[in-house]
């Protein structure tokens, strides 16, 4: 672990004489800079550089460790986007932190190689408006933050593809009404945060299918 230090880059190469290195913590320095093959050499399978000062994320960091990293957090950074193409390669992926971050949109295809993703936030950025197809191949969601957003709207078949989804949370969004549409399978469904939202209206149906709903 190096967090809470004053490193500024992560300069290429760095570990390529830790060949046994698993897991990496990062936290609280003032990384801004990572190398394309900085991580080559390593058998990381937990990456953690939260509360950093990355502005952008490049798909090619993480191309030596591809195979091996179940656990990503890239959370309170400066992301103002994610470019298109950034977690392909990342099949092996199965906890993604992209939380308190300033993005206000995704690519439609941001998660389509990674479906082993059991664990995703998207807590804390500024999205307004929700992709379906972000989710479309996360057949294996079980656990979704997207709590501290400025969501207005659940559209049609957002959830429809997310079957083991038993942990949703919307907390401080603008959202105005919870369509059984939204959804797919709900019988795994336990845990459901909406507060602080401007719903006026739940489906019945929604909680006809959301049988196991254990939340709040």
């Amino acid at each position: 672990s190096l967090y809470y230090n004053l490193i500024t880059d992560i300069p290429e190469n760095v570990f390529t004489a830790n060949g046994n290195l698993q897991s990496l913590d990062i936290t609280d320095n003032r990384i801004d800079t990572i190398g394309v093959n900085s991580f080559a050499g390593s058998a990381l399978q937990t990456l953690v550089l939260d509360y950093n000062s990355l502005a952008t994320v490049d798909g090619r960091w993480f191309d030596s460790v591809n195979s091996s990293l179940t656990f990503l957090s890239l959370h309170s950074n400066l992301l103002r986007e994610i470019p298109e193409g950034t977690f392909d390669n990342l099949r092996s992926l199965e906890t993604l932190f992209i939380s308190g971050n300033f993005f206000t949109e995704l690519p439609s295809g941001v998660f389509a190689n990674n479906v082993n993703i059991t664990s995703l936030s998207l807590l804390g950025n500024r999205l307004s408006s929700i992709d379906p197809q972000w989710f479309a191949s996360l057949t294996n969601l079980e656990a979704l933050r997207l709590e501290y957003n400025q969501i207005v709207a659940l559209p049609n078949g957002t959830f429809q593809n997310n079957p083991r989804l038993n942990d949703l949370g919307l907390t401080f969004n603008q959202i105005s009404v919870i369509d059984r549409a939204a959804f797919g399978d709900l019988s795994n469904l336990q845990w459901l945060y909406l507060e602080f939202n401007f719903i006026t209206a739940i489906d019945e149906a929604f909680f006809d299918a959301a049988i196991d709903l254990r939340g709040e």
